[in-house]
């Protein structure tokens, strides 16, 4: 990278993605320039926005938060990942060029399996809702659970599928891919998601499932046992069409990377003295079908399970280093290959026996694997981006930097010939993280993600109950531009006893999703968690549903943005 580009990044705050000096991301904010006027509260809810601006050109929007009702029907928490579909179109409205008026939007709740109220599938625990969104308004028509009976839910008996209510564990981030995704299968639209749990907290570690939305099997959710087992963050879909299904699977688990077969893995419930699950980058692959059920047409039932190895010099690499990335020693390697390990149909394996299989495998650990994205840009096919939480610390041996990552396959059509991994930023060690998280000038414990048409990334923080307001950044693909565009509202979320608004310092902003096709380009769709027990035992936790409108120009490194406040979607 040449002085002059590093000089201008350093004025504009600008992220370097070449190589280590990667490690000293900062963005830029525009924190005084935001008008009253980019926070709405929506016509659903009378509670402001859990998010503000923190640059011109960006507004937020709060659309329904947890204890309003609508038509009797109340949102509760804790509001986790999301999927948005525009319903179909009719006859007239298609003759007269009328596009839809409202659009749909499914949800999941992170709830523990024991906890809430039993809903309509017939058990507590985590579920997925879906509501009916005006585009124009914002304002909510209508909300539902998901599944309407317990027959609804199908899982996996080892050789077909029982249908019966059964708790489900912490559905987490979640994916409502583009029917491409499945190609020659089913052109209706299948949610993914999956429970985020592991030893010691739970028996076994978690499932995921298809939440089908829309054709013959609409409202029934299937468990994809060839999707593995693990505390699943999340399951996408490259939504580029092909024969092949190819889904990137996250399995948010521990920190440690130097796990081996020698260490005390946690292995049953309530287990104590043991050490957690590392966190692995896994990948499914199945072929679609002309016929069967919507899982089968789609290719989610007869795929194999493989796990992400990387190499370098011939070498394989087990875990990341906090300093050298790939490498043990200075310089620090931010450039690896990877390979997939083939472990076949693990349809009938625990959660346990995968996990010892890749720990002697030797598939990568990293500091807990959040969530991810594939590009969606045309020719981009090929690369899938994830991110890493880290920990904030203000001891320097305790602390971990938080990553964003590419992988970029050497042909999408054959993901099994791997290709190549590399850390695209890192952020820095902030010693007053426990006096002054709010000055802190770089990101922490990014969490959850996607990716624009634009080609920028959307990163939000889960702060982990520190004393520091989680932030949301952009991140230009193209420009390498990092800016941070809003925070946590300190109304609800700064301040302790002496606040009388206060809701919690342990909040998170997460479920992001591009909604550029249901209310134009800039538009996301996000939830926020706010974790604090409620009385209320329906509610669990508070939350809320927003709407974020991020500035086209942001972080696409073009000048002259005039960074209005966004139009009324």
């Amino acid at each position: 990278m040449n002085r002059l580009f590093l000089a201008f990044a350093a004025v504009l705050g600008v992220a370097s993605t070449n190589g280590a000096s990667a490690q000293n991301a900062s963005p830029a904010s525009a924190q005084n320039a935001v008008p009253a006027s980019a926070q709405k509260i929506g016509p659903s809810t009378t509670t402001e926005p859990y998010l503000v601006p923190t640059a011109a050109g960006v507004s937020v929007t709060s659309i329904v938060t947890a204890g309003d009702s609508v038509e009797g029907y109340r949102m509760v928490g804790i509001p986790d990942g999301l999927g948005a579909w525009l319903p179909p179109t009719s006859a007239l409205d298609f003759l007269f060029g009328r596009q839809p008026r409202s659009f749909n939007l499914v949800m999941n709740h992170e709830i523990g399996r024991t906890l809430g109220i039993p809903r309509a599938h017939g058990s507590k625990g985590a579920f997925v809702s879906q509501w009916t969104i005006d585009r124009t308004t914002l304002k909510v028509l209508s909300g539902r659970d998901h599944m309407t009976s317990p027959n609804d839910l199908l899982t996996w008996n080892g050789s077909g599928y029982t249908p019966g209510t059964s708790a489900l564990e912490r559905l987490c981030s979640a994916d409502l891919a583009n029917p491409s995704a499945f190609g020659l299968g089913p052109k209706n639209r299948i949610f993914l998601s999956g429970e985020e749990t592991s030893p010691p907290f739970t028996a076994d570690h978690g499932r995921i499932f298809a939440h089908i939305v829309d054709g013959s099997d609409k409202n029934k959710s299937f468990e994809l046992p060839r999707l593995g087992k693990m505390s699943f963050e999340n399951g996408l879909a490259n939504p580029f069409p092909d024969h092949k299904t190819i889904v990137m699977l996250q399995d948010d688990a521990g920190r440690e990377t130097n796990v081996t077969a020698a260490t005390n893995v946690c292995r049953t419930a309530g287990q104590t003295g043991c050490t957690e699950a590392p966190s692995e980058l896994y990948m499914y692959v199945g072929s679609q079908k002309p016929y069967g059920s919507q899982i089968e047409q789609a290719g989610l039932t007869n795929g194999n399970f493989y796990g992400i190895r990387v190499v370098l010099k011939g070498q394989v690499v087990t875990g990341e280093n906090k300093d050298f990335v790939f490498a043990s020693a200075a310089p620090a390697v931010t450039s690896a290959r990877f390979e997939v390990v083939n472990f076949g149909d693990v349809s009938n394996k625990t959660g346990v026996q995968i996990q010892d299989s890749a720990i002697a495998n030797k598939v990568m650990q990293f500091v807990r694997v959040e969530d991810g994205a594939w590009d969606p840009r045309p020719g981009k096919s090929r690369d899938f981006y994830f991110i890493t939480t880290g920990r904030i610390s203000s001891d320097a041996t305790a602390w971990r930097p938080s990553r964003l990552w590419r992988l970029r396959f050497d042909s999408i059509s054959r993901p099994e010939a791997g290709g190549t991994i590399e850390m695209l930023l890192t952020n820095q060690f902030y010693p007053g993280a426990a006096t002054t998280p709010d000055a802190d000038p770089s990101f922490q414990m990014l969490d959850n993600m996607t990716i624009d048409r634009l080609g920028r990334i959307i990163m939000q923080e889960d702060v982990g109950g520190n004393d520091r307001l989680g932030r949301i950044y952009v991140y230009g693909i193209d420009s390498g531009q990092l800016v941070q565009v809003a925070r946590h509202n300190p109304k609800f979320f700064s301040g302790g006893a002496s606040n009388p608004t206060f809701i919690t310092n342990d909040e998170e902003s997460s479920g992001v999703i591009d909604a550029a096709e249901i209310l134009r380009d800039g538009w996301f769709l996000a939830t926020v968690q706010a974790h604090r027990a409620s009385t209320d035992v329906e509610l669990f936790e508070s939350g809320q549903i927003l709407a974020l409108f991020i500035d086209p120009s942001i972080a696409r490194g073009r000048g002259g943005a005039s960074f209005l406040p966004a139009p009324h979607p």
